[in-house]
């Protein structure tokens, strides 16, 4: 199959995809609508990996626009608690968790918003 050039413009959704190479812990949201009933749906995860930005390459591979809320360096010895941790306190804000998976979760607009803003902090106000 031959490759062909499209001329268009590149879209610039100003997300950072900057991600270190570092062991750590990641913090993602995506923002879906029913195209039927304009509803808007506000996921987020919480999740691990020994190589961040080679993490974050197989989201791109699946979704168009996953937000890259956060990220944390973190020891391998460490990485399984912490990431525990985080999901049980993640949990505390969540309306649903999807029908599909146990890792991404329905959280309202405002929480959404506020977790985009403090990042992985935001999950560690209670302690």
């Amino acid at each position: 199959m031959k490759s062909f050039k499209v001329d268009l413009p590149t879209f610039d959704d100003k997300i950072d995809y900057q991600i270190p190479t570092k062991c750590g812990i990641y913090f993602l949201g995506d923002v879906h609508i029913n195209p039927i009933t304009n509803e808007i749906f506000y996921w987020v995860k919480v999740g691990k990996s020994k190589n961040l930005a080679n993490r974050m390459k197989m989201y791109n591979c699946h979704s168009t626009m996953i937000w890259r809320i956060d990220f944390w360096s973190v020891d391998e010895d460490d990485l399984t608690e912490i990431e525990e941790d985080l999901q049980k306190a993640l949990i505390k804000y969540a309306l649903a968790k999807h029908s599909h998976n146990d890792e991404w979760y329905l959280v309202n607009r405002e929480t959404y918003l506020a977790m985009c803003k403090q990042g992985l902090e935001f999950l560690c106000e209670d302690d």
